[in-house]
């Protein structure tokens, strides 16, 4: 059985590596496919070890290094980007958010989630 498993995920390895390749080429990326997840705090903690959480990083910056093969967990402790912190909800924001005409400085989530319905 945990043979069977094993070939099963080198399988869908290979397909993954195929179909990032093929997305490569069709879009003319030079840098490899990114994914993004959000973790939970015991997740963060079990991967924390393997990904480089301590260099102080934009979130835009981090994505390129992790299309150019590093490990990186953007964390509020090392995001630099304001915007990007705030848009995570990462760090308050202290900035005035401007969308449809409207001013927003609730900064609570349930106030973020309402500004993308």
């Amino acid at each position: 059985m945990k043979e069977r498993i094993r070939r099963r995920g080198a399988e869908l390895n290979e397909q993954f590596i195929g179909m990032c390749t093929k997305l490569k080429e069709i879009l003319g990326l030079e840098r490899e496919p990114v994914g993004v997840k959000f973790l939970k705090e015991k997740e963060k903690q079990n991967l924390k070890d393997n990904y480089d959480d301590v260099t102080k990083t934009r979130y835009c910056k981090a994505l390129m290094r992790v299309g150019n093969g590093e490990k990186v967990m953007v964390t509020s402790e090392n995001i630099s980007c304001p915007a990007s912190a705030a848009a995570f909800g990462l760090k308050p924001s202290n900035n005035w958010c401007k969308i449809r005409g409207k001013s927003y400085v609730d900064r609570t989530k349930e106030s973020r989630r309402s500004l993308f319905k």
